[in-house]
């Protein structure tokens, strides 16, 4: 069976979990199509390359994924969460956040990760102020 993806979005967030580096990516369709907006996580094989920081515009090929939620061993009810393992990936843009009133990912340092102080990972979504 089959099992590819191309999924093309702005990044919101990057963190390291488990010795893995993450981001969460969001993609806005074109102007006109009847699509949504479309949050998904990407899982970089090896650390991410390009020296990708939030904002950058990322088009990413690889395979999808699902994890358990919860840290259980057992499968047996628990929530997954589907992710792209990246195995290629090219940065279109720099600085490319959507501006004005919309959700941000509020940001926590708490990952349960040793690697480092920068670690970061989604905790919940808040609104963004308004511009003034």
């Amino acid at each position: 069976m089959l099992n590819r993806i191309q999924f093309e979005g702005i990044v919101l967030n990057l963190w390291r979990y488990g010795g893995m580096q993450y981001a969460r990516m969001l993609h806005r369709p074109d102007p006109g199509q009847n699509e949504r907006d479309i949050l998904m996580t990407a899982r970089f094989n090896q650390h991410a390359p390009l020296d990708i920081q939030r904002g950058d515009l990322l088009r990413v090929w690889g395979f999808l994924d699902n994890r358990p939620m919860s840290s259980g061993n057992s499968n047996n009810g628990d929530s997954y969460v589907a992710e792209i393992v990246t195995d290629s990936i090219v940065r279109l843009g720099r600085n490319q956040l959507p501006k004005g009133r919309r959700k941000q990912p509020r940001t926590t340092t708490n990952t349960g990760d040793n690697e480092g102080a920068d670690s970061t990972a989604v905790a919940e979504e808040t609104a963004e102020a308004a511009e003034a």
